[in-house]
């Protein structure tokens, strides 16, 4: 696993029982766009008001150090269940780990750096309903009726 000297921490993030669409572009922080025209698509199961984990692709390694260097940036789109607009989001690479030489999709470690607080407050309802569901169906391993 590539990492930068900041990573987060797991346990403050809502794993979903379904995979959340996301699309992304890549950002330069020098020249102020794009990198490329292309949008990229991928998932995630794992996010919060603070950031996510991202599973899709890098257009190349050679991308990484500019991505753990916060030389480039993501520009994102989470597509919510049940919503119209995504929540966007700028953010910056925390890691990437490798995933699937196939498919060269990678997992990406992502802290929200600019986020609307109305999209803030998007994840925050969708964390907080996913948490009551897990804590509605969490069986006791000592109860002897389980």
């Amino acid at each position: 696993m590539i990492q930068s000297k900041n990573t987060m921490q797991r346990k403050e993030f809502a794993l979903l029982r379904d995979l959340l669409p996301v699309r992304y572009k890549f950002l330069s922080k020098e020249k102020g766009g794009p990198l490329s025209d292309e949008i990229f698509e991928g998932t995630t199961d794992d996010i919060n008001t603070l950031g996510m984990r991202l599973e899709g692709r890098i257009p190349d390694w050679t991308w990484t150090t500019g991505l753990l260097t916060r030389e480039t940036y993501l520009g994102i789109n989470v597509l919510l269940s049940g919503s119209g607009d995504p929540v966007k989001a700028l953010g910056r690479v925390l890691w990437i780990e490798g995933t699937d030489q196939e498919s060269k999709n990678v997992g990406i470690g992502v802290k929200f750096r600019d986020i609307s607080a109305t999209d803030r407050l998007r994840l925050s309802e969708l964390v907080g309903r996913i948490r009551r569901t897990v804590a509605s169906t969490r069986i006791d391993p000592f109860d002897p009726g389980h």
